[in-house]
């Protein structure tokens, strides 16, 4: 009966969205259509190990301007035993994305792998759009992209939001 009722709901703001797009007011359609649902959600970008892949965080712009998300957040999944990453890397590129109005965090990667430290910080959060990840550098620990993408659909088939794997300028 829910699923009835939400259909019901949004089938009538699509109407009402219809009505004013007709009347010309494309503007209001379009808000009508958004709403502030997306406004107040962010888009979190789950990001592993050492280096952000060139193309991932103007993706995740374009994404957010698209999408009329609220913001920006990069989760960074650092494993616990990578040698080089140092606070000084961290501090410089947090300030650097902050100057942005990118939220940056880093994490250590869980015991259970990437995937699960995702699910950790994001399934009880409401305030997220979708989430995106950089699945070259996934592939590249993993050694080949279906791994990536197997292991990846398996760890986060219990996620509620949207996820985009994002690949070297090619989503999948």
């Amino acid at each position: 009966m829910k699923k009835i009722i939400s259909f019901l709901k949004q089938f009538e703001t699509a109407l009402a969205a219809v009505a004013f797009a007709e009347a010309g007011e494309h503007e209001t359609a379009r808000e009508i259509i958004v709403g502030s649902k997306s406004s107040n959600k962010k888009i979190i970008v789950g990001a592993h190990d050492m280096e952000l892949s060139s193309g991932l965080l103007p993706y995740a712009v374009g994404l957010q301007r698209r999408m009329e998300a609220g913001g920006i957040e990069v989760m960074h999944i650092i494993h616990p035993e990578t040698p080089t990453f140092s606070a000084e890397i961290n501090s410089r590129l947090g300030g650097i994305l902050r100057e942005s109005g990118i939220h940056y965090q880093v994490f250590l990667e869980e015991e259970n792998g990437f995937a699960q430290t995702l699910l950790h910080h994001t399934t009880q959060r409401r305030d997220l759009l979708c989430l995106v990840i950089d699945a070259e550098a996934i592939a590249a620990c993993l050694g080949s992209v279906t791994a990536a993408k197997r292991k990846l659909n398996r760890a986060l088939k219990h996620v509620s939001i949207p996820v985009v794997m994002y690949w070297d300028g090619v989503t999948a």
